[in-house]
């Protein structure tokens, strides 16, 4: 278990999409459950990621839950904020107030959704590109 508050951001130079350009092997790797206020290192969680604020510049495998808002560079599973979850790419499922994800397959459940295909309130989805 990783239990921390606050790590200073790590600046990655990124293309269209960056899911394809960015050198995951320099990221932190978390086995496990992660806790802390704010994520804000590039980390590749196999797990369960738990934010008081949220978490960022992630690559998540499993459940991300934040009280504010995450955005990640990739998330497969489950990611939950109560204000908004903006993803680079999610294979599974976004639930907050408003989602936005750049290349989603799965779905979406909040006020306000946003793919790669459409903009609707409530639901979204899509399993194609």
């Amino acid at each position: 278990i990783s239990f921390y508050s606050l790590d200073l951001p790590h600046t990655f130079n990124l293309a269209d999409d960056i899911t394809d350009t960015v050198d995951y092997s320099k990221f932190k790797k978390v086995n496990g459950c992660q806790i802390g206020f704010i994520n804000t290192e590039p980390t590749v969680i196999n797990g369960l990621d738990i934010n008081a604020s949220g978490s960022f510049e992630s690559v998540t495998n499993g459940i991300t839950l934040s009280v504010a808002t995450n955005s990640h560079y990739m998330i497969n599973g489950f990611t939950f904020a109560v204000i908004a979850n903006s993803d680079d790419k999610c294979r599974g499922v976004q639930m907050a107030l408003l989602n936005n994800c750049k290349n989603l397959k799965g779905f979406q459940f909040g006020l306000w959704n946003k793919n790669q295909r459409r903009s609707l309130p409530f639901i979204n989805w899509a399993f194609k590109n």
